[in-house]
């Protein structure tokens, strides 16, 4: 099942949004998208454990806001998650 994932964020050759993110099955939850997302951009954290990740401020299933990991995701749902995370910096 394909679903199309749109975010605030991109990585460079990793994440270009929005993508057609491909989940196992005809049946899928959000927890699986995020586990999925997890890993493919390893430095962000979507899911922690049973909890969405710390770095996911919002998530958006056909602009709905959700925070249930047990929300079903059907083919062709269209989903924003985006993304705050701290700025890379130095001094």
């Amino acid at each position: 099942m394909k679903v199309l994932v749109d975010s605030n964020m991109t990585i460079y050759g990793v994440f270009d949004p929005p993508a057609k993110i491909e989940l196992k099955g005809s049946r899928a939850t959000l927890k699986e998208l995020l586990k999925e997302l997890s890993d493919l951009c390893k430095s962000v954290e979507f899911i922690h454990g049973d909890e969405i990740g710390s770095d996911v401020q919002t998530i958006l299933v056909n602009e709905t806001e959700h925070y249930y990991l047990d929300t079903p995701i059907n083919e062709g749902d269209k989903i924003m998650v985006k993304v705050e995370m701290a700025p890379l910096g130095g001094g």
